[in-house]
Formats: structure tokens, C-alpha cells, sequence
């Protein structure tokens, strides 16, 4: 892990990456979500992958696949807003492997979370143009505004 501090890996705002033997809730933000990954087929992961519970006061427990693998969940976000944060993630990871020869699914993993990071760039930057465009509106009509109050 970079930095070797033994703290996850931050993989999207709000949710930090664990495995099953570093994680614990005392080491984390009150606000992350935390992952570990288990086998997609073992029963065990087949009803625990149905369940969901309350750990902790606001805090949401649940199993997710991605890309085949199931990760435990933990985190103060709503439960289905955390399955579609997975089911996001998971879609990425099938489209690329759809294009791209590489069985590794560390290394789609890579492609999709560089993917991901461009389309949230993109959408950042079009969101500052936007808000300047905004800004730039509300001076225009300020001063038609007050010209129109001035006479």
C-alpha cells in the first residue's frame, strides 16, 4: 500500500479499500466505507451477499460483487447507494475486459479506476466552465438590474 502506513488505499472519495486482515472500524474516517474481499462461491458468501445489517448507529453493513469477487461493504452511506457505487465499478471492469485482452483483474482494475477518474475530470472541468458561464450570467443581469432601477 502506498505510503506504508498500513491505512487503506483511498479509491474514490468517501470510501477507502481494505483487506480482510487490515481492516478494522476504530482505523477508519467515521465516513468511509470500508472492503474485503472473500470467495464469490462459497455459500457462506452466497447468504451473507443477501443480508445486510446495522453495525454500528448509521453505519450500513453489506456484500457486493464485483467482477466476481464479493467485497464486505461497511460504511455511513444509504445501502443501495453503496450497490450502485459497486454495480458502477463492476460495469467498467466488464467493459474493459470486454475490449482489452488482459485477464489480470488487477490490472482492469487499474484501467477501470484511470477510466473513472477521466470521466470524473471531465465532468469536473465542465462543471467549473458551466459555473463560471453562471457567474458571468448573474454579473450581466446584476447590471441590467441596476441600470433598470437606476432610470
Amino acid at each position: 500500500m502506498p505510503g506504508g502506513g498500513g491505512a487503506p488505499d483511498r479509491v474514490t472519495p468517501g470510501i477507502d479499500g481494505a483487506t480482510p486482515d487490515s481492516a478494522s472500524p476504530e482505523s477508519h474516517a467515521p465516513d468511509s466505507t470500508d472492503l474485503e474481499s472473500s470467495d464469490s462461491g462459497s455459500e457462506a458468501s452466497s447468504e451473507s451477499r443477501k443480508q445486510e445489517s446495522r453495525i454500528s448507529k448509521g453505519t450500513t453493513s453489506l456484500d457486493v460483487e464485483i467482477f466476481g469477487s464479493v467485497y464486505h461493504v461497511r460504511g455511513e452511506q444509504d445501502p443501495d447507494y453503496l450497490r450502485q457505487l459497486a454495480e458502477v465499478v463492476d460495469n467498467k471492469m466488464r467493459e474493459i475486459s470486454r475490449h482489452i485482452p488482459v485477464v489480470d483483474s488487477g490490472k482492469i482494475a487499474i484501467l477501470a479506476a484511470l477510466n473513472l477518474a477521466d470521466e470524473l475530470l471531465q465532468c469536473n472541468h465542465q462543471q467549473e466552465g458551466e459555473r463560471v458561464e453562471m457567474m458571468e450570467k448573474v454579473e450581466e443581469l446584476t447590471g441590467l438590474l441596476a441600470e433598470a432601477l437606476a432610470t
